[in-house]
Protein backbone atom coordinates (compact mmCIF):
# COMPACT_ATOMS: atom_id res chain seq x y z
CA UNK A 1 0.00 0.00 0.00
CA UNK A 2 2.88 2.65 0.86
CA UNK A 3 5.09 1.33 -2.38
CA UNK A 4 2.00 1.82 -4.36
CA UNK A 5 1.23 5.73 -3.16
CA UNK A 6 4.91 6.51 -3.33
CA UNK A 7 5.07 5.00 -7.00
CA UNK A 8 1.54 7.28 -7.48
CA UNK A 9 2.94 10.35 -6.01
CA UNK A 10 6.15 10.12 -8.19
CA UNK A 11 4.98 9.61 -11.65
CA UNK A 12 5.00 12.47 -13.84
CA UNK A 13 1.85 12.72 -15.02
CA UNK A 14 -1.62 14.16 -12.96
CA UNK A 15 -3.49 11.35 -11.60
CA UNK A 16 -7.15 12.26 -10.17
CA UNK A 17 -9.49 9.57 -9.31
CA UNK A 18 -13.48 10.13 -8.62
CA UNK A 19 -16.55 8.50 -7.62
CA UNK A 20 -19.24 7.61 -9.94
CA UNK A 21 -20.66 11.10 -9.35
CA UNK A 22 -17.60 12.46 -10.44
CA UNK A 23 -16.19 13.90 -6.85
CA UNK A 24 -12.47 13.95 -6.45
CA UNK A 25 -11.00 11.65 -4.23
CA UNK A 26 -7.33 11.89 -5.16
CA UNK A 27 -4.71 13.89 -6.36
CA UNK A 28 -1.38 13.15 -6.96
CA UNK A 29 1.52 15.42 -6.82
CA UNK A 30 2.17 15.96 -10.25
CA UNK A 31 -2.08 16.65 -10.83
CA UNK A 32 -1.84 19.61 -7.82
CA UNK A 33 1.27 20.94 -9.49
CA UNK A 34 -0.08 20.65 -13.53
CA UNK A 35 -3.67 22.36 -12.13
CA UNK A 36 -2.02 24.29 -9.60
CA UNK A 37 -4.60 22.88 -6.78
CA UNK A 38 -4.00 21.53 -3.10
CA UNK A 39 -5.25 18.01 -3.33
CA UNK A 40 -6.54 18.29 0.25
CA UNK A 41 -8.59 21.05 -0.59
CA UNK A 42 -10.42 19.94 -3.57
CA UNK A 43 -10.99 16.35 -2.02
CA UNK A 44 -14.67 15.78 -2.40
CA UNK A 45 -15.43 18.54 -5.06
CA UNK A 46 -16.74 17.67 -8.17
CA UNK A 47 -14.47 16.99 -11.37
CA UNK A 48 -16.16 19.76 -13.26
CA UNK A 49 -15.58 22.64 -10.66
CA UNK A 50 -12.06 22.28 -11.26
CA UNK A 51 -11.46 20.89 -14.33
CA UNK A 52 -13.14 21.85 -17.92
CA UNK A 53 -13.74 19.04 -21.01
CA UNK A 54 -13.78 20.58 -24.18
CA UNK A 55 -16.93 20.03 -26.05
CA UNK A 56 -18.65 19.41 -22.55
CA UNK A 57 -18.11 15.73 -22.33
CA UNK A 58 -19.06 13.67 -19.49
CA UNK A 59 -16.87 11.00 -18.48
CA UNK A 60 -19.58 10.59 -15.55
CA UNK A 61 -22.75 10.45 -17.69
CA UNK A 62 -22.54 6.46 -17.99
CA UNK A 63 -19.06 6.24 -17.13
CA UNK A 64 -19.49 2.66 -16.99
CA UNK A 65 -21.09 2.56 -20.57
CA UNK A 66 -18.47 5.15 -22.27
CA UNK A 67 -15.53 3.62 -20.25
CA UNK A 68 -15.92 0.00 -20.61
CA UNK A 69 -15.08 0.30 -24.81
CA UNK A 70 -11.30 1.56 -24.24
CA UNK A 71 -9.56 4.68 -22.62
CA UNK A 72 -11.63 8.18 -22.97
CA UNK A 73 -9.39 10.82 -24.40
CA UNK A 74 -10.08 14.77 -24.16
CA UNK A 75 -8.82 17.27 -23.55
CA UNK A 76 -9.46 20.18 -21.17
CA UNK A 77 -8.36 22.87 -18.87
CA UNK A 78 -8.75 24.48 -15.72
CA UNK A 79 -11.90 26.10 -15.48
CA UNK A 80 -11.58 29.72 -14.23
CA UNK A 81 -8.32 29.99 -15.97
CA UNK A 82 -9.25 30.73 -19.33
CA UNK A 83 -6.79 29.04 -22.26
CA UNK A 84 -3.85 27.80 -20.14
CA UNK A 85 -2.81 25.28 -19.93
CA UNK A 86 -3.90 22.76 -22.21
CA UNK A 87 -4.42 19.20 -20.48
CA UNK A 88 -4.41 15.82 -22.82
CA UNK A 89 -6.45 14.13 -20.02
CA UNK A 90 -7.42 10.53 -20.51
CA UNK A 91 -10.25 8.47 -18.51
CA UNK A 92 -10.33 4.95 -17.34
CA UNK A 93 -12.47 3.15 -14.79
CA UNK A 94 -11.31 2.31 -11.51
CA UNK A 95 -12.25 -1.14 -10.58
CA UNK A 96 -12.64 -2.69 -6.99
CA UNK A 97 -10.76 -6.29 -6.50
CA UNK A 98 -14.13 -7.73 -8.16
CA UNK A 99 -13.73 -5.88 -11.21
CA UNK A 100 -16.71 -3.59 -10.10
CA UNK A 101 -16.34 -0.08 -11.49
CA UNK A 102 -16.35 2.16 -8.49
CA UNK A 103 -14.97 5.39 -10.56
CA UNK A 104 -13.43 6.70 -12.58
CA UNK A 105 -9.21 7.53 -13.38
CA UNK A 106 -8.18 10.70 -15.13
CA UNK A 107 -4.43 10.90 -16.20
CA UNK A 108 -3.69 14.44 -17.57
CA UNK A 109 -0.21 15.92 -19.10
CA UNK A 110 0.31 19.58 -20.08
CA UNK A 111 0.30 19.97 -23.87
CA UNK A 112 0.47 23.71 -23.72
CA UNK A 113 4.26 24.31 -25.12
CA UNK A 114 3.64 20.78 -27.14
CA UNK A 115 0.27 22.74 -29.14
CA UNK A 116 2.05 26.12 -29.40
CA UNK A 117 5.15 24.39 -31.14
CA UNK A 118 2.60 22.34 -33.60
CA UNK A 119 1.08 25.85 -34.02
CA UNK A 120 4.47 27.34 -34.89
CA UNK A 121 5.35 24.61 -37.08
CA UNK A 122 1.91 25.09 -39.27
CA UNK A 123 2.74 28.88 -39.54
CA UNK A 124 6.28 28.11 -41.04
CA UNK A 125 4.76 25.74 -43.33
CA UNK A 126 2.31 28.20 -44.78
CA UNK A 127 5.16 30.70 -44.63
CA UNK A 128 7.22 28.34 -46.80
CA UNK A 129 4.27 27.46 -49.24
CA UNK A 130 3.84 31.35 -49.69
CA UNK A 131 6.80 31.59 -50.58
CA UNK A 132 7.08 28.32 -52.79
CA UNK A 133 4.11 29.50 -54.61
CA UNK A 134 5.84 32.97 -55.29
CA UNK A 135 8.83 30.90 -56.59
CA UNK A 136 6.36 28.84 -58.27
CA UNK A 137 4.65 32.11 -60.25
CA UNK A 138 8.28 33.50 -60.78
CA UNK A 139 9.14 30.13 -62.65
CA UNK A 140 5.40 29.86 -64.51
CA UNK A 141 6.24 33.41 -66.54
CA UNK A 142 9.56 32.13 -67.79
CA UNK A 143 8.25 29.09 -68.89
CA UNK A 144 7.67 27.48 -73.02
CA UNK A 145 5.23 29.53 -74.65
CA UNK A 146 5.66 32.91 -72.85
CA UNK A 147 7.22 33.79 -76.28
CA UNK A 148 7.40 37.99 -75.16
CA UNK A 149 9.09 37.70 -71.80
CA UNK A 150 11.46 35.41 -73.53
CA UNK A 151 12.07 37.76 -76.48
CA UNK A 152 12.83 40.65 -74.65
CA UNK A 153 15.09 38.38 -72.27
CA UNK A 154 16.95 37.29 -75.49
CA UNK A 155 17.32 40.62 -77.00
CA UNK A 156 18.53 42.04 -73.37
CA UNK A 157 21.32 39.07 -73.66
CA UNK A 158 21.99 39.27 -77.60
CA UNK A 159 24.05 42.40 -79.03
CA UNK A 160 22.87 41.73 -82.36
CA UNK A 161 19.23 41.59 -81.58
CA UNK A 162 19.57 45.18 -79.65
CA UNK A 163 20.89 46.05 -83.02
CA UNK A 164 18.72 44.54 -85.23
CA UNK A 165 15.77 46.56 -83.01
CA UNK A 166 17.70 49.61 -83.11
CA UNK A 167 17.78 49.42 -87.01
CA UNK A 168 14.64 48.77 -87.11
Amino acid sequence: ERRSEHILQSIASGLVTTDLDGRITYCNRAAERIAQIQGSAVTGLGFAEIFRLEGGADPWGGSAALLEEAPLRLEGRIAGRGDDPLLGMTFSPLRDEHERVTGVICSFQDLTSIRRMEEQMRRSDRLAAVGGLRHFRHLVHLAPGDDERQRRARRRNDPEAQARERRG
